[in-house]
């Protein structure tokens, strides 16, 4: 089943657009039928934590924010035409209890099932997908 777009925003790369990504994130998932809030706080803090990072580190004027619920998940979509990433996200790990950063994409990585970074075409692209409960697929006919 291909992803229909639910909502797209595209934004200045800097902290002061944080707010903007969260009054959207709520307006979609309030829109998500059977939601439930667990899955609302793994995405949530996902799409923030990412969002944050994209504000604070990359070096690009804008960045661009799509979201998708497809019944059986949710999709995230992050682009900006920055840098690569001088790491793999894959491999971030939550640092020890007294470091003061660090721990953002780590934190994505774990509240989500699948997040997957890679540059291609001048973009970086980071796609996010938190699958819907079990019962919830189920009642949607999956």
């Amino acid at each position: 089943m291909s992803a229909q777009v639910d909502m797209e925003l595209t934004l200045p790369a800097d902290p002061g657009s944080l707010e903007q990504v969260h009054n959207l994130l709520t307006e979609f998932l309030d829109g998500c039928a059977d939601l439930g809030m667990h899955e609302r706080i793994r995405f949530e803090t996902a799409i923030m934590e990412i969002a944050n990072n994209v504000a604070e580190y990359v070096n690009t004027d804008v960045f661009t924010l799509t979201l998708a619920d497809t019944g059986a998940d949710l999709r995230a979509l992050f682009r900006d035409a920055g840098p690569p990433l001088p790491f793999d996200p894959a491999q971030r790990k939550l640092p020890d209890e007294m470091a003061e950063s660090g721990r953002g994409i780590a934190l994505a990585c774990a509240a989500v099932d699948e997040v997957n970074y890679r540059h291609e075409n001048h973009q970086n692209l980071w796609r996010l997908v938190l699958h819907r409960d079990a019962e919830h697929t189920r009642g949607a006919g999956g």
